[in-house]
């Protein structure tokens, strides 16, 4: 059989399992808010257990409470980003992919979902969507047209500046940091994809390249809302 049989056949099963994983992994999360919940309680009970035995000082709790809902989060999306790669057969690609985009937007900042259930059904579904897309473009799209489209994506990320959702209150001078932290790891990252195609490694260079577009989008699509709602509340 020929080596396109093979590739249709590897896209083929890896559709079904996306489309069966989509499918199925929203309903759970939205409809009974479980993920709010679940990390929620979890927060307060490890809050309570550390007040309980003097860890922690009372005016903390709150904070408290905030900060380890945001690493049950993290926690809860590695375990599912880690069951869809088991279940893709996409390892490589998507812990390169994941790893990329969290780093990115811990420097970037932009669009934030409202609530921990549709973070981690957004989240999910870019994840698993983009390694699939990765699979897809390393085949059917020449690395040097991909790294064409990346040069272009990245300039427009290194002109852009990092934007935050106002409930963060990230300073002004925080922000300018990250800016410049931000540029370098930009353009080390497209160095990075750079060097992958070189070496022909394009399912990786791709899933590089969708982590930059979609830090580059989640900051575009940021700055919009808030010019927006500035719009809104100018008399």
């Amino acid at each position: 059989m020929s080596p396109s049989f093979f590739h249709y056949a590897d896209f083929t099963a890896n559709y079904a399992v996306f489309t069966a994983f989509v499918l199925f992994f929203p309903f759970p999360v939205v409809s009974f808010n479980l993920g709010d919940c679940m990390i929620h309680r979890g927060a307060e009970r490890l809050t309570s257990l550390c007040a309980s035995r003097g860890w922690l000082d009372a005016e903390y709790y709150e904070w408290c409470i905030y900060a380890i809902e945001k690493r049950l989060c993290i926690l809860l999306f590695s375990i599912i980003v880690v069951i869809w790669s088991l279940l893709s057969k996409l390892y490589l690609e998507t812990v390169i992919l994941s790893l990329t985009l969290y780093t990115l937007r811990s420097r970037f900042g932009g669009w934030h979902a409202k609530s921990l259930s549709l973070c981690l059904v957004i989240s999910t579904g870019l994840i698993s969507g983009s390694s699939m897309l990765s699979f897809i473009v390393s085949r059917y799209i020449s690395k040097e047209h991909l790294l064409i489209v990346g040069m272009i994506v990245t300039c427009v990320g290194l002109n852009l500046d990092p934007v935050y959702p106002s409930q963060t209150h990230v300073t002004q001078e925080e922000a300018e940091i990250n800016k410049r932290k931000k540029n370098k790891l930009l353009i080390l990252i497209f160095c990075v994809q750079l060097l992958l195609s070189l070496f022909n490694l394009q399912q990786i260079s791709a899933s590089i390249f969708f982590s930059i577009t979609i830090s580059v989008f989640s900051v575009v699509i940021e700055k919009m809302i808030q010019r927006r709602e500035k719009n809104e509340n100018e008399p």
